[in-house]
């Protein structure tokens, strides 16, 4: 029953009329094709591993596994010839074989993975151990913040209703205020949220630098981005 619901699965989603996001164009010899080709492999792969997995369990053998995989994508591949809005690709039938197979290899080795011997189950969660392990330390990295070089980002913007204060200029009619933001700041240094200076035009960017400069403590002589 469960290899039946998985590829029945597997037809429902390969051969249903797809819609303006299919590859439609694409030649069917390539390899990396669409915005998203690894998330597309993954995907397939993915697709028949269910499928691979019941299979495998039943038959026992991974070769015969890999060869129905093999034999079912090929199908579905012609079939999509016919299909509106889909495009039969060889990474699609690479990728799908390759999930049968190793829903296959899993399938055959389900019960010692399930329940294995005393000595497996120690190289088995050794194993685990260091996989979890890895899998933390590499989302630490990833994780962990990555400033920037060093500067300031400046931008002027005109901003709703100004205050009382701000008066219209000849070249700007619109009182703007000046938005600056420090984006990285020295180790050990608390960075500034977004703070305002003075109302009005600035088309003196040495100045405004200098203005900057003094709004964060004179940090970063060359590290400064001012922008008009």
């Amino acid at each position: 029953m469960a290899l039946g619901l998985a590829v029945a699965a597997i037809l429902v989603l390969t051969l249903r009329p797809a819609g303006p996001g299919s590859h439609l164009g694409v030649h069917p010899l390539c390899l990396a094709c669409g915005d998203v080709p690894l998330a597309n492999a993954v995907r397939n792969v993915v697709l028949f591993v269910p499928a691979g997995v019941a299979l495998g369990f039943l038959l026992g053998r991974v070769l015969p596994v890999a060869l129905a995989a093999l034999a079912l994508t090929l199908g579905i591949e012609a079939a999509q010839f016919v299909v509106p809005g889909r495009n039969p690709l060889l990474v699609d039938v690479l990728t799908n074989a390759t999930g049968g197979a190793l829903g296959g290899w899993l399938g055959v080795h389900l019960p010692r993975i399930l329940a294995p011997p005393p000595r497996l189950a120690t190289r088995l969660a050794a194993a685990g151990s260091l996989a979890a392990t890895a899998v933390l330390a590499r989302a630490g990295w990833l994780l962990a913040p990555v400033p920037p070089e060093r500067e300031l980002a400046v931008s002027l913007a005109p901003l709703g209703p100004p205050p009382a204060e701000a008066e219209p200029t000849a070249e700007d009619p619109r009182p703007r205020v000046l938005e600056a933001r420090l984006v990285s700041s020295p180790p050990g240094s608390a960075s500034p949220g977004p703070e305002r200076l003075r109302h009005g035009p600035h088309p003196d960017s040495p100045a405004l630098a200098r203005a900057v400069r003094g709004l964060v403590g004179g940090w970063g002589a060359g590290g400064l981005s001012p922008g008009t």
